[in-house]
């Protein structure tokens, strides 16, 4: 294999979330993950591509395509943390 098959920091799989509300996400990721912005651009639906770190892993988030071009879709994630129950109230 030449060259990486991934971008550093990332892993195998990154989740991609397509959401309405970007910044409440962002801030959402924040908050109760301690999530941090590594990355932010224009997608090429015309709405807004974000990279954030939580722990040791990359999530992708876009939101906010012009003429909702961009519509949520459903997704389940599984988060290995240490202490769920501080999570989780970070989280309500």
């Amino acid at each position: 294999m030449i060259g990486q098959p991934t971008r550093p920091g990332f892993h195998t799989v990154t989740p991609y979330l397509i959401v309405q509300d970007l910044a409440f996400m962002i801030d959402f990721l924040k908050q109760a993950f301690a999530a941090t912005e590594h990355y932010r651009a224009t997608g090429s639906a015309g709405g807004t591509h974000v990279e954030m770190r939580i722990g040791d892993s990359m999530i992708m988030i876009s939101g906010g395509a012009p003429n909702n071009a961009t519509k949520p879709m459903p997704i389940m994630l599984f988060l290995y943390i240490e202490d769920v129950d501080k999570v989780y109230q970070a989280a309500l």
